[in-house]
């Protein structure tokens, strides 16, 4: 360090001294001129700490007084302002809300009233229960045609059960709604004459003009009732001959998917000896098989699908059956 850079920083070195006091003493060694004005500097700085300090004036402290009053009358004023709900406030505009809510909603019966759903089923079914029924509705009609609406209905659901446990090609599906639509034609006649057993008013307003209704009761009654026989028998031997159609048609068409599975699965066997069919395939060659009459082959693979956790009850079954059988 030369001495200018010396003279420059000598209030650095002043403070320096405290830490490093050798080093310090070793850069004013060099320089008697430098280490003159670091002695002064130093001295100097020693006779200003020792004067005294001189007290502010009266204005002043009255300043600073009148400021620091007005800074606690803002901050009080400010806090005043801030709004703080009380707790209670919540709870009753919650209850206020609620009984508004309740208020609002109107009760069921007026619910029920305008909806349409109001009137009591009391006085309908009393009204069905007590209303006087003509003598002239022939029970035996009314028994027969119930008979054989449940002997249809029964019919078809067995036919429908033994369609599904079969598990029918789905080429027989268009089939199947064309004879349902056709069963529903036919026992449309039925219909028809619940609908003339329902309305027998006319056949007692015959009678009450003329003065004899008995006499013109009971020939209107058997013709109702011989001609509603009549018509549920035909619709039943027209719906019997149609479920036997179907069920022949399905039949023949499971037999040709049946030989069309066992043919395209023999010439992949030719083809590649190693094949080896999926579970599923395994399944539906045994029942294939079954069906076909090849009882041997039919168990030899049922038996391969049951060995299978996701065929094993299907192929169960199918064993079952084919030991039925």
């Amino acid at each position: 360090m030369n001495c200018e850079q010396c003279k420059e920083e000598v209030l650095e070195l002043i403070e320096r001294e405290a830490v490093d006091p050798a080093g310090v003493r070793e850069i004013l060694d060099r320089c008697p001129d430098c280490r003159a004005l670091f002695d002064e500097m130093k001295a100097a700085l020693v006779a200003v700490d020792q004067l005294p300090l001189e007290d502010p004036s009266a204005r002043v402290d009255a300043d600073i007084l009148r400021a620091a009053v007005m800074r606690r009358t803002n901050v009080a004023r400010v806090g005043k302002r801030r709004f703080q709900a009380p707790p209670w406030a919540m709870a009753a505009i919650a209850l206020l809300a609620v009984g508004i809510g309740v208020w609002a909603i109107p009760g069921d019966n007026e619910l029920a009233t305008e909806d349409g759903f109001g009137t009591p089923l009391a006085e309908s079914d009393e009204d069905i229960v007590t209303e006087p029924r003509p003598a002239s509705a022939p029970v035996e009609v009314e028994e027969a045609v119930s008979d054989k609406a449940e002997q249809g209905l029964r019919l078809d659901q067995e036919t429908r059960a033994e369609r599904q446990a079969e598990g029918p090609p789905k080429t027989s599906v268009v089939r199947r709604k064309r004879a349902q639509e056709k069963r529903r034609a036919a026992s449309a006649p039925v219909r028809q004459a619940k609908a003339v057993e329902a309305a027998p008013e006319e056949a007692s307003d015959i009678g009450a003009v003329a003065g004899m209704e008995d006499m013109v009761q009971a020939p209107a009654a058997n013709a109702r009732a011989a001609g509603a026989a009549r018509t549920v028998a035909l619709a039943d031997e027209s719906a019997d001959q149609e479920a036997n159609k179907e069920v022949k048609e399905d039949g023949d068409d499971t037999d040709a998917t049946c030989r069309k599975t066992v043919a395209d699965f023999e010439k992949r066997r030719r083809r590649d000896a190693g094949v080896k069919p999926d579970p599923e395939q395994e399944l539906a060659l045994g029942r294939c098989y079954a069906k076909l009459g090849d009882a041997k082959r039919a168990r030899t693979w049922l038996e391969r699908a049951a060995a299978h956790p996701k065929t094993k009850t299907r192929a169960q079954t199918a064993l079952e059956e084919l030991a039925i059988d």
